[in-house]
């Protein structure tokens, strides 16, 4: 079972609903302020599949020259992130394009207990090294400082809301997301169990097909850990960049995911 572009779109334009649930349960989570930093965007975020059809429909109603920048930092972020540590597509500066429709794991950054965000960052660290292995088994040794790298937990992030929250509050307005995304079965479980809720590998893959993105990513990581160049990704953006082109244009709903009277 694959996503086309066609199943996608016919997703985004007929859940307008779903939308304006999501935006409900996300609302519940404090606001927040910090210093801007950014390092929290250091890293393209966890998303939910009702978040990722949002997202996509937002990247193609941008203009055709910010839209493209989105799609070629999708891009590089996705089949470089094993050797480079590079930030979120969605990164302009230190703001964020997408920010009123950022995903629940934006704005729940800072939020949780550092005990909670310790526990999440040994599971990171453990299915890195099962990546790890993997690439070993390619015959590619990643370079150490990317696998050394942890987000350390932010001190920056204040909540503006009077709301009181813990981790259990935040757990469960996750919860709530899941359940919407539930009723896009069996896709929200393709999305995370062979996306791994990585939009940059589904929408990649959304536009070359899944099995070349995983080809095409072996080969671009092996020269650049080899030979230390990017020829082969080079030689593959222009091509990503036209067929994404005609992939998220039509997805521009009317009055859909995106413009349902939320923003």
């Amino acid at each position: 079972m694959e996503m086309s572009r066609e199943v996608i779109g016919s997703m985004i334009t007929e859940n307008r609903q779903l939308l304006r649930e999501l935006h409900e349960t996300r609302e519940q989570v404090p606001r927040t302020i910090c210093d801007r930093r950014t390092c929290c965007c250091s890293l393209l975020p966890e998303s939910s599949f009702l978040e990722f059809l949002q997202l996509l429909e937002a990247v193609g109603r941008m203009e055709s020259k910010e839209r493209q920048g989105v799609i070629s930092k999708t891009a590089a972020y996705y089949f470089l992130n094993p050797i480079d540590r590079g930030s979120c597509p969605f990164l302009s500066g230190t703001d964020c394009l997408v920010y009123e429709i950022r995903p629940f794991t934006c704005r729940a950054y800072g939020l949780w207990s550092k005990e909670f965000y310790d526990r999440q960052a040994e599971i990171s660290r453990q299915a890195k090294m099962q990546v790890v292995a993997g690439w070993k088994a390619l015959g590619i040794d990643l370079p150490g400082n990317i696998l050394s790298f942890r987000q350390e937990y932010c001190l920056n992030v204040k909540a503006c809301d009077r709301v009181p929250y813990d981790d259990a509050f935040l757990n469960d307005i996750w919860a709530e997301i899941l359940t919407l995304d539930a009723r896009f079965a069996p896709y929200d479980s393709l999305y995370r169990e062979r996306y791994f809720s990585d939009l940059s590998f589904a929408l990649i893959s959304l536009v070359i097909g899944t099995q070349r993105a995983l080809v095409e990513k072996v080969r671009i990581v092996k020269e650049a850990v080899i030979s230390g160049t990017r020829t082969k990704l080079r030689r593959i953006m222009d091509e990503i960049l036209q067929n994404a082109e005609r992939t998220l244009l039509p997805l521009r709903s009317q009055g859909g995911l995106e413009t349902s009277g939320i923003l």
